[in-house]
């Protein structure tokens, strides 16, 4: 029976980690999003490739 549980707490803790990290990841690609239209070094391409990074974190969040 405690091998079971231990099991199950394992898998939980590797689930929670998981989910930690892909927030973290979607955080990091909207705080790049974010500065890139603030400061616009390269003009309309900034604003392109923080559109394109924003739409690719919707489906990764999508996915899992």
């Amino acid at each position: 029976i405690y091998s079971i549980i231990i099991i199950f707490y394992q898998w939980f803790m590797c689930f929670d980690l998981m989910a930690v990290g892909v927030n973290i990841i979607c955080f990091l690609y909207v705080f790049d999003a974010l500065i890139m239209k603030r400061h616009k070094k390269t003009g309309i391409n900034a604003g392109n490739v923080g559109n394109d990074k924003i739409n690719d974190k919707r489906l990764i969040t999508e996915s899992f």
